[in-house]
C-alpha cells in the first residue's frame, strides 16, 4: 500500500504523521513553522538541490565519497573515519592525552574515573557505599578466609580460582591431591560439615565401552590407582 504525500504544498516526501512527512512533523512538534517543501539551509534560504550533489572526493581510507557544497565540507567518507584520521594527525602534531589526577582517597596514585575516585574505589562506593582505604583487598596468596557460597560449600579464593574446603580437607587425608574424577562425598549432606570424619572419597570413574576386554583393562587402573591406599 502506497503512503499519500506530504500536506504541505510541492513536498512530495511519503506521509508520517497528521497528514505531514517526518520533516515537517519534527518542525511541528518543536513549534516551528512548517515551512517551503525542501530543506532550508542555515540561512533560512531554500537552496537549489543541485548544490547538494558535490564532487566526487576520496577518503584516506581509500573509499569514495561525494561531498556536499553547503554546509561544512566532508572531508571523511563516515564519522568513524573523521575520529580515526583526525586522532591520528593530533598525535602527529605532538599532542599529549593530559594526565587525570589522582584519586581523591588518601595514599591512592590511580588516575580518577568518576566522582573523584578510581575505578577500584568507585566501585567499592557503589558496592558497600564506602571506598575504604587506599590499597587493595584481595587476600595474599594462600590466605583467603573461607565462606559459604550459594550452595552451601565453603569456599575461599586462592591464586584466582575458588578452592573447595571439603576437597582440601579430604587432599590432606589423602596425602595428594584428587583426581578431576574424584569426589570428596558429605555422610550426613550437610555440605558446611567438613570434618574429616564426615567426608568419604567417591569415584566417578568408569569404563568408556561396555565389551569384557575394555572393563578389564578398566578394573586393572582402578586397582592400580587405588589398591596401594588401602581400598
Amino acid at each position: 500500500m502506497t503512503k499519500p504525500p506530504c500536506s504541505v504544498k510541492g513536498c512530495v516526501r511519503s506521509h508520517y504523521a497528521k497528514g505531514l512527512c517526518q520533516m515537517h512533523y519534527a518542525r511541528l512538534a518543536r513549534g516551528k513553522d512548517l515551512g517551503p517543501a525542501t530543506t532550508l539551509d542555515r540561512t533560512g534560504v531554500t537552496p537549489n538541490r543541485d548544490e547538494y550533489t558535490g564532487e566526487e572526493s576520496q577518503c584516506q581510507c581509500g573509499k569514495t565519497f561525494r561531498r556536499r557544497t553547503i554546509g561544512t565540507p566532508r572531508m571523511y567518507c563516515s564519522t568513524k573515519c573523521r575520529a580515526k584520521y583526525t586522532a591520528r594527525a593530533r598525535r602527529a602534531a605532538g599532542y599529549v592525552r593530559p594526565m587525570l589526577p589522582p584519586c581523591t582517597v588518601a595514599g591512592c596514585e590511580m588516575p580518577q574515573m568518576a566522582l573523584g575516585y578510581c575505578s577500584m574505589h568507585h566501585t567499592r562506593l557503589q558496592k558497600v557505599g564506602d571506598p575504604g582505604e587506599a590499597g587493595t583487598r584481595r587476600a595474599r596468596k594462600g590466605q583467603g578466609q573461607w565462606h559459604p557460597n550459594g550452595q552451601g560449600y565453603i569456599v575461599r579464593s586462592r591464586n584466582g580460582t575458588n578452592e573447595l574446603q571439603h576437597r582440601v580437607v579430604m587432599a590432606e587425608q589423602l596425602g595428594r591431591e584428587l583426581h578431576s574424577d574424584e569426589n570428596a562425598h558429605h555422610r550426613n549432606g550437610d555440605r558446611s560439615d567438613n570434618r574429616p570424619e564426615n567426608l568419604e572419597l567417591w569415584s566417578t570413574w568408569q569404563p568408556a565401552g561396555q565389551r569384557v576386554e575394555e572393563k578389564v583393562a578398566w578394573a586393572r587402573e582402578l586397582l592400580a590407582r587405588y589398591e596401594p591406599e588401602g581400598y
